[in-house]
């Protein structure tokens, strides 16, 4: 059986470890197969197109073209193998110049296939500055898993020697990846140029691939540092500031160290359906001497990931806190790019106790792209401990050996299954999903549903209430009110993150404290929620810029009769159409009207009088439906600022003048707070019920 022992490197191939650059590597790609020495005196390339290396086989008895010591691509990859050289082959590197670097490093990957003998070897040395040769790697017989490396090396000149010995048809030795880093300790100026043709492709739902040519000048650089975001928006590196590599896009920002000559590079673990964008500086040195071209034009890109495809409707979360079993809960995640509305859709939630009997609860409300969705097992103590209203409350008391299914159009008897927390009649206890006092948590590259149990996708850790984060998954970051009303108060956020322009942020019901925004913020997406019994709110005066989406919600009651069932509605959103919303009546069904001053009357919508295909901001109209309901205000711009003017009408002889005016705020507003003319005689003081969008 062949065994293989790969050295994982501390300095990649492609991506720089700051303080260590590569002075000097070998793969074996780059040459024909059978490059080297075999006993018919084949020889490849070798060695008219090597300059790197080369090989010693004095001390072989290699007798014909079954005995080798040269390139092969058996394995994946192109790499030095020895079969049967009967004896001693050797490989020797170019003398590689380390005169201006310091700790030294030499790395190597080595293999074995065979039934080798105890005086069957392979061995590893080096030579500095023409001194005596030393070893640093050694294997012999069937040996097991091995690294040879050495490190802290220093001088002026390096020389590299391989040793194999076997001498058997079945016995062969392997090596590739060769690789000599070190910290350089000469100052170059800046790059010439930054880098060129910089293009980004998706790759799928989760991955962003990057290519670009190094565009050399005069002063080569050394490595490219690439940042990427959601909003386009880059400060520049700053001269003897090295950046530490950032690759979890979890948080919709990152960066990556790229060595000179790779030209390539991939973002993985990115939402699905968002557009990213990247900037790019080349630079020389490294660490106090790094050295960036932040000058010209710097390279930039972007690209937008693709839709995630199949079922994007995962469980992200199970809780089974250690210190309160009664704040247990199951979050949901929608990864797709679409509405989920469980009103129209029928998907339920299934309990598995013990792997034996089920418990279906079937769902309701909405769940937006990029939003989390919680369903609690207590009413009361989930608020108690989290400080917000789950979506939704299940009763189901998962003991951590309970299992959790996701089904679709039709419960455990009837539905397709979409996505398992467990595995189906199978009891937990002792198995990879068992998550008794534990937080299970969905990896964040994962973004379509899995009807079968994956351990490799979620991590199970020990974990009490503090530790808990729901509504938060992703780049969804939930608010609570915990202490204040602080919108940077990280207390005031599940998971104890504030938002940042990559995330999307939702607000849920039954918080003690709502957001207030004293300073410019910037988010992605706007979740506001509404539930039977309150509605969310944020303040924030103009302060907040959309990037994507708003979605505010409101619940509405249905009627029963002419006499009830009647709202006064008013728009969140500018420019918010009629046609085609949720607000959009149904002819003969449902009512929609707006108040007409000028005739003192109500027009409906319905009825061809309307005069409007919008919800103009800060008008109030009147509703009522038939179906009780969560509907939803979806744009992009908010109809609140921090000043909004009304100039009301008044025609003589008809009426009284009246105007049906609406909040458009996320929040309750104060009627003292409104400038008003001295001529206008007004109700001294009214206050709009918070966030119902009530008059």
């Amino acid at each position: 059986m062949k065994k293989f022992y790969s050295l994982i490197l501390l300095l990649s191939l492609g991506v720089l470890t700051f303080g260590q650059t590569t002075i000097w590597s070998e793969d074996f790609e780059s040459y024909a197969t059978n490059t080297g020495v075999d006993g018919d005196g084949n020889s490849g390339d070798y060695p008219a197109s090597v300059s790197k290396w080369s090989l010693d086989v004095l001390g072989a008895g290699m007798d014909n073209d079954e005995d080798w010591f040269y390139t092969n691509t058996a394995a994946s990859s192109c790499q030095m193998q020895a079969r049967d050289v009967g004896g001693i082959v050797i490989f020797i590197s170019e003398t590689i110049n380390i005169s201006t670097y310091t700790n030294v490093s030499i790395s190597l990957d080595v293999s074995a296939d065979g039934g080798m003998e105890s005086t069957d070897y392979a061995k590893a040395s080096y030579k500095i500055d023409g001194g005596s040769i030393t070893q640093f790697g050694y294997a012999n017989d069937d040996f097991t898993s091995t690294t040879f490396s050495v490190s802290a090396l220093s001088g002026s000149s390096l020389i590299i020697y391989v040793e194999l010995k076997n001498g058997a048809a079945d016995e062969y030795h392997q090596f590739d990846n060769m690789l000599v880093t070190g910290t350089s300790t000469s100052i170059d100026p800046e790059p010439s140029n930054p880098i060129s043709s910089f293009s980004a492709v998706a790759n799928g739902s989760g991955q962003i691939d990057l290519s670009w040519n190094d565009n050399d000048g005069a002063q080569v650089a050394a490595g490219v540092l690439i940042r990427a975001n959601l909003n386009g928006t880059f400060s520049d590196p700053v001269d003897g500031t090295a950046e530490a590599d950032d690759t979890n896009m979890t948080d919709g920002q990152g960066l990556v160290n790229i060595a000179h000559g790779v030209q390539a590079y991939s973002f993985t673990g990115l939402s699905p359906n968002t557009t990213y964008y990247f900037k790019a500086f080349t630079y020389t040195n490294s660490g106090v001497n790094i050295n960036y071209k932040t000058d010209g034009t710097p390279s930039t890109t972007n690209a937008t990931t693709e839709a995630a495809t199949g079922e994007t409707l995962i469980i992200s979360e199970v809780a089974d806190p250690n210190d309160d079993y009664s704040a247990r809960f199951v979050e949901l995640y929608n990864a797709g790019a679409s509405t989920i509305d469980f009103d129209t859709e029928t998907w339920y939630l299934c309990f598995q106790a013990n792997g034996g009997n089920f418990t279906n609860k079937q769902l309701s409300g909405k769940i937006y792209p990029g939003e989390t969705y919680v369903t609690s097992y207590s009413i009361s103590a989930f608020p108690a401990n989290y400080s917000f209203v789950s979506d939704f409350q299940t009763g189901f008391n998962g003991s951590g050996d309970d299992g959790y299914f996701l089904y679709k159009n039709g419960d455990q008897t009837s539905g397709s299954l979409i996505d398992a927390y467990g595995v189906l009649d199978e009891d937990g206890t002792g198995k990879t999903w068992e998550y008794t006092n534990k937080q299970a948590k969905r990896k964040n590259g994962i973004l379509n549903a899995n009807s079968t149990w994956t351990a490799s996708e979620w991590d199970i850790v020990s974990a009490n209430v503090a530790d808990m984060n729901p509504g938060s998954h992703l780049l969804c970051v939930g608010w609570n009110g915990k202490s204040s009303t602080d919108w940077n108060t990280t207390a005031n956020w599940s998971g104890e993150l504030a938002p940042t322009s990559s995330n999307h942020v939702k607000i849920p019901t039954g918080c003690t404290y709502y957001p207030t925004l004293n300073t410019d913020k910037s988010i992605q997406n706007l979740f506001v929620k509404s539930k039977q019994s309150s509605t969310a709110s944020i303040i924030e005066a103009g302060h907040l810029s959309i990037n994507q989406n708003v979605y505010v919600e409101r619940y509405m009651e249905d009627y029963s009769s002419t006499s009830n069932g009647w709202h006064f509605l008013s728009s969140p959103l500018a420019n918010f159409l009629i046609a085609g919303s949720d607000f959009a009546p149904e002819a003969g069904v449902d009512d929609l009207f707006r108040f007409g001053e000028s005739n003192n009357s109500w027009l409906n919508y319905t009825g061809g009088s309307f005069g409007q295909t919008q919800l103009e901001t800060g008008l109030g109209y009147l509703v009522s439906y038939s179906s009780q309901s969560t509907k939803t205000f979806n744009g992009s711009t908010l109809a609140g600022s921090s000043s909004i003017s009304k100039n009301l009408s008044y025609t003589s002889g008809v009426g009284n003048g009246w105007n049906l005016l609406g909040n458009p705020y996320l929040s309750a507003i104060d009627w003292d707070d409104i400038t008003k003319t001295s001529q206008m005689e007004i109700f001294r003081r009214v206050r709009f019920q918070p966030c119902k969008h009530f008059l």
